[in-house]
């Protein structure tokens, strides 16, 4: 394996990429998940390389903006230190982590040792060996309410990591060649992967698949006639995923059932992280701040599940103000990928992924947010080394 890797270190990144639907286990370093584990050996075997040609150069608006939002949450959160705080830390740790995982990801896409059809096979590869081990029952739980995971990953993210497979195939599909047997192929694992996201009952993750559907065809179309007749159809796919999860007992029970509201969990937690913001709402409190208020108030710690609002708390309405920034960088690069090379799987991410940071708590805070982030950055520069069995 040492020697495979010395010959071709590249291969270190399909690994990671083949990890992401298990990014939240652990690794032989304490608190470093697996994918990054994987990234931090890549970074070792190649770190000479990665510094040279102009990655910086075609990533450094957004870079950059990342860079003075950690700084500012740094700066803010220092100036407002709160000793004996055990939770914050892990934000200040991980952030500069996740900055350099963009880098690292689109060094790999910019000098041509990823490409799009590359990442979307593996990462495919990564959730179907999850499903497998789903449907097999290897490691499954189930909530008191029905809710089950797997290798205790959370029931909502692996809703997400379900719905990009979902993107991820019909992208394949639709903008790649393949023999018919692969494509057989793609088309059953649909079903799979839906029944995983079924089982999940995660709801924020059935709106996202829905929405982000809606949007992928929505932009698939060229022109009046064309969005319309893509909408119809996309709308059609939803009126059918919509029957099949609402057959569902769980997912019914957790849409309808009074006093099941999709907020009725978070309102309480968003009204206390108000509340302490709502006095400095220009440069914000910081992690540490935070963390002890919402102690006391809310008689013990809880993440915001709105990044937006922890955002603004960390570092105020400046802090939100680059972040909102950076999300329209990254908008662009999406909008131009989609006009250039008619694919609105960026588009369809962009929106898959900002819905989840309204809604998720800690996903600020996950390698997968910034794979994702960094393969819409870096769309245009990586398609235009990569078109080969590209269909537009």
């Amino acid at each position: 394996m040492s020697k495979h890797i010395n010959k071709n270190p590249h291969f270190l990144l399909k690994i990671a990429i083949f990890s992401m639907p298990f990014s939240d286990l652990g690794s032989p370093i304490p608190l470093v998940n697996l994918t990054l584990f994987i990234l931090l050996i890549y970074v070792m075997v190649l770190a000479p390389s990665l510094l040279k040609r102009n990655t910086f150069n075609e990533v450094k608006k957004p870079l950059s903006l990342l860079i003075i939002l950690y700084l500012l949450i740094l700066v803010i959160s220092i100036i407002n230190f709160v000793p004996y705080t055990r939770v914050s830390m892990s934000f200040i740790r991980q952030f500069p982590l996740y900055i350099m995982v963009v880098y690292i990801l689109s060094d790999a896409m910019i000098k041509g040792n990823l490409s799009l059809r590359v990442i979307l096979i593996y990462y495919i590869a990564g959730f179907t060996f999850m499903s497998i081990l789903f449907l097999m029952g290897i490691d499954v739980k189930e909530s008191e309410e029905g809710r089950r995971t797997i290798l205790g990953i959370n029931a909502n993210k692996i809703a997400i990591y379900g719905n990009v497979a979902i993107l991820f195939c019909l992208n394949l599909l639709q903008k790649f060649r393949f023999s018919n047997q692969k494509r057989y192929l793609l088309y059953f694992l649909f079903p799979i992967f839906i029944y995983m996201i079924v089982s999940t009952g995660s709801r924020g993750g059935v709106i996202g698949l829905l929405l982000s559907i809606l949007i992928y065809y929505y932009f698939k179309g060229q022109g009046f006639q064309g969005k319309f007749g893509n909408s119809f159809k996309g709308l059609l796919i939803i009126g059918i995923l919509v029957l099949v999860f609402l057959s569902n007992d769980l997912l019914y029970q957790r849409f309808f059932q009074t006093g099941n509201e999709m907020t009725s969990d978070r309102s309480s937690i968003w009204e206390v992280a108000y509340s302490i913001v709502s006095n400095n709402l220009i440069f914000g409190v910081g992690v540490f701040k935070y963390e002890s208020e919402m102690i006391h108030l809310y008689g013990k710690y809880k993440a915001t599940h709105n990044e937006f609002l922890s955002i603004l708390i960390f570092s105020g309405m400046i802090g939100l103000s680059v972040f909102l920034y950076f999300l329209t960088k990254v908008y662009k690069c999406a909008i131009y990928s989609n006009r250039n090379q008619q694919n609105p799987i960026f588009i369809s991410l962009f929106a898959l992924m900002v819905f989840t940071l309204f809604k998720g708590g800690g996903f600020f805070l996950t390698l997968f947010l910034w794979f994702v982030f960094s393969l819409i950055l870096t769309s245009n520069v990586n398609f235009g080394k990569f078109k080969q069995n590209y269909v537009k």
